[in-house]
């Protein structure tokens, strides 16, 4: 199986500035290695609701949730009145899985990837690189909106 994607990338952290939204309802945590245990609840939460979502049974887990995290992995949640309705994965500057709920409005899952992406860079990363499927015309929409460059089209067989 052949699969088209396209790799995408963003450098300009000089003008980079978060969307201003009403976000006093909504807040960002940092969950690595150290503090997982704090956050397990959370991360159950957000695991399950992208399975259901995605409509793929039990694509993660909360093994692979340590896995990745024992991996030098990164993970955000967004958390609405304390509530988990999204996440990001990264590894030092590669984003590799981004998810907001339905349970979103406008704006917001913009603000939460932005302040994820402010944090990459506070850490030390000047670049942040991504695929996404060709076929999925509402995520490249929303990383052009981003300002991410293409930088590449690819085929992988799967």
């Amino acid at each position: 199986m052949i699969s088209d994607y396209i790799w995408y990338e963003y450098t300009d952290f000089t003008n980079f500035e978060v969307i201003n939204i009403n976000s006093s309802n909504l807040s960002v945590s940092k969950v690595q290695l150290d503090n997982f245990y704090n956050h397990i609840d959370k991360v159950q939460i957000s695991i399950d609701k992208f399975n259901t979502q995605i409509n793929w049974v039990n694509m993660w887990d909360l093994n692979e949730a340590r896995e990745r995290l024992l991996n030098e992995n990164v993970l955000y949640l967004l958390l609405k009145n304390e509530s988990p309705i999204g996440h990001v994965w990264y590894k030092e500057g590669f984003l590799f899985n981004a998810f907001v709920s339905n349970e979103r409005l406008d704006g917001e899952s913009q603000w939460f990837i932005e302040q994820t992406m402010q944090d990459r860079n506070n850490s030390g990363y000047e670049t942040i690189t991504l695929y996404t499927e060709y076929w999925n015309h509402r995520a490249n929409s929303f990383w052009k909106k981003l300002k991410y460059n293409i930088i590449n089209k690819s085929e992988l067989r799967l």
